[in-house]
């Protein structure tokens, strides 16, 4: 069929997804697969930037050092068609300058004093108040539970709070003081995942930023005299190059690591949660052999990571097995495609805890074969954390309620292009 002079006709079936299209926030996995298929390494004309699908070259931008994180803070911008002015929903202009926007030797030597921060005595000590606070969420569970017809939401009762109290802990700040860190972390990470540029949610996180900084400001200024053993102490004490960290550093890591860590620990136990539920008697198994928490966990990372784009941008031009990214191109890093790649994992889409259960403790270092905590240099520091939080929460929640199912009628909606879970876990617990 014809059209005017000088029209093109444009065939909806050669044209490759965009990330902009509203279908990626409902359900992004049809279009991941038609990406993988017929558009492996593409340009996303709408974003200006580079989509990579396939679990190979995924890997390969996330670990290849042609692909770098130096501009991280501004790469998304331009790709929506916002102007300098208007950046202020990414990393840069929220936080400062952190470590996942380093590289080469200014990475290596910030990654060196934050690493034991989350490895040996100091994650003991983190497991102990992880315990601790899962206690306190289940027996509250319990109690609404009890208050009310039996039905709660896992996701604001359990999923948003374990992470951030750990946070609080782990930055040595009063227990107590939670309830003030999970609003700054709702009004925080909604400026960062909100790439529409929605004007009141830009100035709610900038807001939110800004009492959280005047919150920590006296806790800095204590742990440079007197440390102690916690996070917050050790980035008032570390050293780069003869130098202390400045104040504005120290306080931007302490904001990244609530949004962004906080982030992906919620969402991750969101989805963890869903597929048990999904599958009654997975989850059934589980409560008598809890030790397969492990391998459920790692499962959910690869078929449903928390974070589902990671951003890169080339050094210089690169071939991938798929195809070339030029030099200097904003590269989108679909971790959400790779976890779904049927040249890398059998029967893709389907939930199966045994799938790489074979070394769990493997799937947590950089060696893994999921893609969700990253890979190379830049793997997650915080995944043993994450780890721990996920076991031990959900093994709490099974051996507290083990009648727990989805509440009638009650089908999860899963939301979020960057980052992607169920919005709402409603649950009866009698």
């Amino acid at each position: 069929m014809g059209g005017p002079a000088g029209w093109e006709i444009v065939d909806p079936s050669r044209t490759p997804p965009s990330l902009l299209w509203p279908e990626f926030e409902r359900d992004p996995y049809p279009l991941y697969r038609r990406l993988r298929e017929e558009f492996p390494v593409v340009r996303d004309e709408p974003l200006d930037a580079w989509l990579v699908s396939r679990y190979t070259d995924v890997r390969m931008a996330l670990s290849d050092p042609r692909f770098t994180s130096r501009n991280y803070a501004w790469q998304l911008a331009p790709m929506f068609g916002f102007t300098s002015r208007n950046y202020a929903w990414q990393l840069a202009p929220m936080f400062g300058r952190t470590v996942l926007q380093m590289e080469d030797r200014e990475h290596a030597a910030h990654r060196s004093f934050l690493t034991p921060a989350f490895r040996g005595r100091a994650l003991t000590w983190l497991t102990a108040a992880i315990e601790r606070t899962t206690a306190d969420l289940v027996d509250d569970l319990a109690a609404r539970a009890r208050r009310g017809d039996g039905v709660v939401d896992l996701v604001e009762g359990f999923c948003h709070r374990l992470p951030i109290a750990v946070v609080v802990t782990a930055l040595g700040l009063p227990v107590a003081d939670a309830p003030l860190f999970q609003e700054w972390y709702k009004a925080g990470f909604s400026y960062l995942s909100n790439y529409r540029q929605d004007p009141a949610t830009l100035e709610r996180g900038l807001s939110a930023r800004d009492e959280l900084y005047r919150y920590l400001a006296p806790y800095v200024a204590r742990r440079r005299v007197a440390p102690g053993r916690d996070l917050l102490s050790v980035l008032c004490t570390a050293e780069v190059e003869g130098a202390a960290l400045p104040d504005d550093m120290v306080l931007g890591f302490c904001g990244m690591l609530l949004g962004a860590g906080g982030e992906s620990t919620d969402k991750g136990m969101r989805s963890m949660l869903a597929n048990l539920l999904d599958r009654p008697g997975t989850l059934a198994a589980l409560r008598a052999a809890p030790d397969g928490l492990a391998a459920a966990w790692v499962e959910t990372l690869r078929r449903d990571p928390p974070v589902q784009v990671v951003l890169r941008q080339t050094a210089e031009a690169v071939d991938l097995p798929s195809g070339r990214v030029p030099g200097g191109a904003t590269v989108a890093c679909l971790v959400g495609a790779a976890g779904r790649d049927p040249e890398r994992f059998a029967d893709p889409d389907r939930f199966d805890p045994s799938r790489l259960a074979d070394d769990p403790d493997r799937q947590f270092t950089a060696a893994a074969g999921h893609l969700a905590f990253g890979v190379g240099r830049h793997f997650c520091l915080g995944s043993q954390l994450a780890r721990a939080e996920a076991e031990i929460g959900v093994r709490s929640l099974l051996e507290a309620f083990p009648r727990m199912r989805w509440a009638d009628g009650f089908r999860p909606r899963y939301g979020g292009l960057l980052t992607r879970a169920p919005e709402k876990l409603m649950v009866s617990l009698r």
